[in-house]
């Protein structure tokens, strides 16, 4: 049995790597310097794991001491600019360490892995770049460190006259991916978002076990010394995006952006984020390497000597979209649990299960943020005590998202388009309850907002008058009010709809045809508007605001003293029950989110700030910069165009802010979790 060694094997080509050296049965032994699911599974099918320092290797020389093979993939990938010494160190400095304890130690051969962009990137979309091109340019600290370390290892070889084999991987998907990679995060980002524009240039991509294999067959069949380009199929970034729009919703993207403007809009955001203290993700230097430039390179000799082969970019990119389905449907559709549990329980102030609730309950919205935390609450129960494991629930769900929700026997599943009518129709036969939380929010086209919020809802409404299924809980939003004003900055049961934009128009049309209807007798509607959600479950865009804390300094716009309303999930979840079988609540709508005194965005991102540890250090954007951004978002959406971070810059300096007294007179409401409570919640997010 041959002893093999391997660094990095938490990582996406690392995980799949040390899989393939299990299965060969190669007696496999792992140096991580971290934990994750990746080590445990692979600890589970027989690797050895040593936590340990690799800047240390010499102390690990009873476990690499005549080992066959060491396999070194551990790096740190990033094109970001911050910590650009510790990211050098993490790749050159690193390499330079491991590389002379297997000699000193006598490890027969290392295979290290590279990357191609130490070989660069072609203008020439007719050559493709071979093991002997060179052009590549320090764009990033990542590309940097792995230049410095290529320069090291050649002159290694040279100077020790030891095996280390080369390989140069490019763009990777597929499974195995703990931490969301480059190619991964483009591919969900589109797929959440999609994006307007796209540019000249191409990339080269294969599926993650193809290039495991190389790696293996690098040591196997690979010749001393030798170095092996293991890329995949070679493709425009037009490509790219036409195979990812032909197996998703989202739309081609309609501009080729120019160079010259990518470039110029880099470095003005570079330069206006470098007055807060903070990095702009996209260099100037990485927008000049990259866009207009061919990332084409030519594996042939690895397949010649190493059998290497690619599989093709249809097959590829269709299991990346389907495992970015699974990732973005949130941590309850991928087994995972809720950290919610780890806070201590409230007492208990209802009770949901009750003898009329013994019907059907239809769910919508399953996917998102608060159905997920809905259902995890059924399963589990809640921390007020709560529990209705035992209920019968109707979960739908979009077609996409077929075979990924794994339920207990009393759930069934069914799936449907909420914009196609007949399928609706059948969704909603026998069932007694309809808590309709599915809606579009920030889709790359206005129309969509219409197509679902309204027509879709409508569709849903008209489905449970045909069938005779009686009460309907709608999940609405505070847009629907669009925002307070200098004389009644505060939102109550009297205040007129003015809906914001179309989010809040389209919502606001859903919310009044669900009330209308039940005016005739035909339904028994309830609307609870919701305002900004706190909670487990939360989607990326709210991760991100929580990161933005540990920057030196937070991006608030206006001045801060604007009063802002939060809607706990668990707050909303609850009013959902306590709405159900009151009919008091019929033909009305509510507001749901924390009790007086309403705080200011100061007061939040201060609790905020507080409960991460660390220090809030405001960083004002004047209240004329949100005009702007309001009066451009109207201006995109003449287009039918709808930018996230454009529309909520445009209102997040107004009083969005609600009376709940309403709520508590007719159902008793009572929002247990507090803004406080939300806080933590967000340290144990992102912890």
């Amino acid at each position: 049995m041959q002893k093999a060694i391997v660094t990095g094997a938490a990582g996406h080509i690392g995980y799949n790597v040390t899989k393939i050296l299990l299965a060969k049965n190669y007696d496999v032994h792992l140096l991580i310097r971290s934990s994750n699911v990746n080590i445990i599974e692979l600890q589970q099918l027989g690797a050895k794991v040593y936590p340990c320092n690799l800047f240390e290797m010499d102390t690990y020389a009873p476990i690499i001491e005549d080992a066959d093979v060491l396999f070194h993939l551990a790096a740190e990938n990033t094109t970001s600019m911050a910590n650009a010494s510790r990211v050098i160190e993490n790749t050159d400095k690193l390499t330079q360490v491991v590389l002379n304890a297997c000699h000193e130690h006598q490890v027969k051969t290392v295979i290290y892995t590279s990357s191609v962009v130490v070989i660069g990137r072609s203008t020439d979309a007719n050559k493709p770049l071979t093991e002997k091109d060179t052009v590549a340019f320090p764009e990033s600290p990542y590309v940097k460190g792995k230049l410095q370390a290529e320069q090291f290892v050649s002159q290694f070889i040279k100077d020790k006259n030891y095996d280390v084999r080369r390989v140069y991987p490019s763009w990777v998907v597929g499974a195995g991916d703990a931490k969301l990679t480059p190619p991964h995060k483009v591919i969900t980002s589109f797929l959440e978002k999609g994006t307007p524009v796209y540019f000249d240039g191409g990339i080269s991509i294969n599926d993650v076990e193809e290039i495991a294999k190389g790696h293996v067959a690098a040591y196997e069949k690979g010749k001393f010394a030798e170095t092996y380009i293991l890329s995949g199929q070679n493709i425009t970034f037009k490509k790219f995006y036409e195979i990812l729009v032909a197996n998703s919703r989202q739309k081609m993207p309609k501009f080729k952006m120019p160079k010259f403007v990518i470039f110029t809009a880099s470095w003005i955001f570079s330069k206006l984020f470098k007055l807060i203290g903070k990095e702009f993700p996209i260099s100037p230097e990485y927008v000049q390497s990259v866009v207009g430039n061919y990332s084409w390179y030519d594996c042939s000799k690895a397949k010649n000597e190493l059998g290497y082969q690619i599989k093709p970019i249809e097959e590829i990119l269709k299991h990346a979209i389907q495992d970015a389905n699974r990732r973005m449907t949130g941590t309850l559709l991928l087994g995972k649990k809720t950290n919610t549990r780890k806070f201590e329980l409230v007492p208990r102030h209802s009770e949901l299960v009750s003898e009329s609730n013994n019907g059907t309950l239809l769910i919508t919205g399953v996917p998102g943020w608060l159905g997920n935390r809905m259902i995890d609450i059924l399963i589990n129960g809640d921390r007020f005590g709560n529990h209705q494991s035992n209920r019968k629930v109707r979960v739908m769900l979009e077609p996409r998202f077929k075979g990924l929700l794994n339920l207990p026997s009393n759930y069934e599943i069914v799936y449907a388009d909420i914009t196609n009518k007949q399928q609706v129709n059948e969704v909603v036969k026998n069932v007694t309850t309809v808590f309709h939380l599915a809606g579009a929010i920030y889709p790359k086209n206005i129309d969509v907002l219409y197509k679902v919020n309204e027509e879709g809802t409508k569709n849903l409404v008209d489905a449970c008058i045909e069938n005779n299924v009686r009460r309907f809980v709608f999940m609405s939003t505070d847009s629907t009010c669009g925002h307070g004003t200098n004389e009644k900055p505060i939102f109550d049961e009297h205040t007129v709809a003015t809906p914001y934009k179309n989010y809040g128009n389209s919502k606001f049309l859903a919310e009044k045809y669900i009330l209308d209807k039940t005016k005739e007798g035909k339904i028994d509607g309830t609307s609870l508007r919701g305002f900004w959600f706190f909670g487990p479950f939360a989607p990326a865009r709210q991760l991100t605001f929580v990161n933005m804390f540990y920057w030196p300094r937070q991006i608030v716009f206006g001045n801060g003293k604007n009063l802002r309303s939060i809607s706990h999930t668990d707050n909303t979840i609850e009013a959902f029950f306590q709405v159900e079988n009151n009919s008091a609540t019929f033909g009305n709508w509510y507001w749901i989110g924390n009790d007086k005194p309403h705080p200011t965005v100061d007061d939040i991102y201060a609790s905020i700030a507080t409960a991460l540890n660390v220090q809030y250090k405001p960083f004002y954007i004047p209240k004329f910069m949100c005009r702007f951004f309001e009066t451009f978002d109207s201006f995109l959406g003449k287009f039918n165009y709808l930018h996230p971070t454009i529309h909520a810059a445009g209102k997040f300096d107004y009083d969005i802010a609600g009376d709940i007294d309403k709520a508590k007179r007719d159902f008793g409401y009572e929002p247990k979790v507090t803004l406080q409570d939300a806080a933590k919640e967000l340290k144990e997010m992102t912890s």
